[in-house]
């Protein structure tokens, strides 16, 4: 017979990790290789399966990034940055990096390295906004793309700044949808056509 054990009057405190500790996991091959999970604020996350209008989205983002700007951005599609004072390993879908000699065969980027990181929403998009976004303000991380394939529209999120109750955010938030073109900030000759983004 099932026994029903009430719930305890307070929260328990979740066991956080440390990135020292799932770096060790993940060196240990604790995670099987199908298992795409990660790691925010101490929390293992699972990622989202990606459909094929996400894949679209960032085969196009992939070729418009790398054509444009040949050697002067490292172009990372679903690779980790490293948030040490996060203890955070996000995956974004995609991430433009300062080169660096001899790549990041060593370690993943690092905040200050990372010039754009792109979210592509379907499913994740609450995630992506209210967990992810904040993430990458608090880092410093100066451009947030959220290609949000719910509504067809993009979020361009730029001037990350922390709040007077503390939490981070983005100081400017802007939308563009079918017919416009978006320029990161950082590559103002780079032109996105929001059209090709939203299959």
């Amino acid at each position: 017979m099932a026994v029903s054990l009430p719930h305890p009057p307070y929260p328990r405190e979740i066991r956080r990790l440390s990135l020292e500790e799932y770096h060790r996991l993940v060196a240990m091959g604790f995670f099987p290789e199908d298992e795409r999970v990660e790691l925010i604020e101490g929390v293992l996350h699972p990622m989202s399966p990606k459909g094929p209008r996400h894949a679209t989205a960032l085969t196009y983002l992939l070729r418009a990034f790398i054509t444009a700007l040949g050697e002067r951005a490292e172009v990372r599609a679903q690779d980790p940055i490293t948030i040490p004072q996060a203890d955070s390993e996000p995956e974004p879908d995609l991430t433009l990096a300062l080169p660096r000699e001899g790549g990041y065969a060593d370690r993943h980027p690092l905040p200050e390295e990372v010039l754009l990181v792109v979210e592509i929403a379907e499913s994740s998009l609450r995630e992506d906004r209210e967990i992810k976004l904040p993430l990458y303000a608090a880092a410093g991380i100066p451009e947030c793309w959220i290609v949000n394939l719910v509504e067809d529209q993009v979020e361009v999120h730029r001037e990350p700044v922390v709040l007077a109750d503390g939490r981070a955010a983005y100081r400017r938030r802007t939308l563009y949808g079918p017919g416009d073109t978006i320029r990161p900030r950082r590559f103002p000759d780079c032109t996105v056509d929001v059209t090709s983004l939203l299959p």
